[in-house]
């Protein structure tokens, strides 16, 4: 039997042929397109014993090349000798067939009796392919964010959100690997909320001192004050200014809040000014 394919979309007799079109009923404002993301990640396990033995590859024809792609749902395998490809598909009345169904063989100068082993051989070969992209499909469709993601698409809403795993922490591994994860957790929280209290300091020390474009900042057992600061030229700010910029904006501050711009950093008022949570 002679199972076509026809490309979704173009009609029997090729891309030009003429076709009536109804006016859409629905216009869908792109502004209502939504992408749902959700982490693959796992161990997928094929075992060659769920399927039967292939058979041999034809000794007179010379060793193929295998690829597989998906073709309007459907996963294709490409089987190509000498750079003359066939393609096996499965038909959802005749099961695993291949071009020649169509009437059209890329092998038709092999030899009859190999053409029959290499096609048997393919035909083997495509249907372990795809029943395993069928059985990744559901091992991914069985984890709860993929679900969530899912069932959100289907149903045009947001995706509920997805509880994080409790990590074993009994476990020696789990709870280093678990410690060095919150201490940069940590790290880039303590970043944040000391940039957030810079914005304040920064405007006030752009009023007080407008001079000043950037600075370095230090502490000593009389509290926080500007190592250096230089105008926007480069130019060093010092004397009675670096004093009162010291005195009036940063004396009073709580060191512990600044303590990661102890480190030597070149602070730019501006952009000290202009920090937003990444968030």
């Amino acid at each position: 039997m002679t199972t076509a394919r026809q490309p979704q979309g173009i009609p029997v007799g090729g891309q030009f042929a003429a076709t009536t079109h109804a006016e859409p009923a629905l216009t869908l404002d792109p502004a209502d397109d939504k992408t749902h993301t959700a982490p693959l990640s796992g161990t997928i396990e094929l075992r060659n014993a769920s399927f039967d033995q292939l058979p041999d590859w034809p000794a007179g024809m010379p060793e193929p090349t295998v690829s597989f792609d998906f073709n309007d749902g459907k996963c294709e395998t490409n089987i190509t000798v000498d750079n003359k490809m066939m393609c096996f598909w499965d038909s959802d009345g005749d099961g695993t067939i291949n071009d020649t169904d169509n009437g059209d063989n890329p092998w038709e100068d092999f030899d009859e009796e190999d053409q029959e082993m290499a096609l048997e051989w393919g035909k083997r070969v495509h249907q372990r392919i795809d029943s395993s992209t069928y059985g990744i499909m559901i091992e991914a469709s069985t984890t709860t964010a993929v679900r969530d993601i899912i069932l959100a698409h289907g149903l045009g809403k947001e995706p509920a959100p997805t509880a994080q795993p409790v990590p074993d922490l009994t476990n020696e591994r789990a709870r280093n690997v678990y410690l060095v994860g919150a201490e940069a957790r940590l790290a880039a929280i303590q970043e944040e909320v000391q940039s957030v209290y810079m914005i304040g300091a920064a405007k006030e020390l752009h009023k007080e001192c407008p001079a000043i474009d950037s600075f370095q900042l230090t502490a000593d057992d009389k509290g926080l004050e500007i190592a250096e600061a230089w105008d926007e030229d480069g130019n060093p700010v010092d004397g009675e200014d670096l004093y009162a910029a010291s005195r009036e904006v940063f004396h009073y501050r709580n060191e512990d809040d600044f303590n990661i711009f102890l480190d030597g950093r070149t602070i730019t008022v501006q952009d000290a000014i202009n920090f937003r949570p990444a968030g």
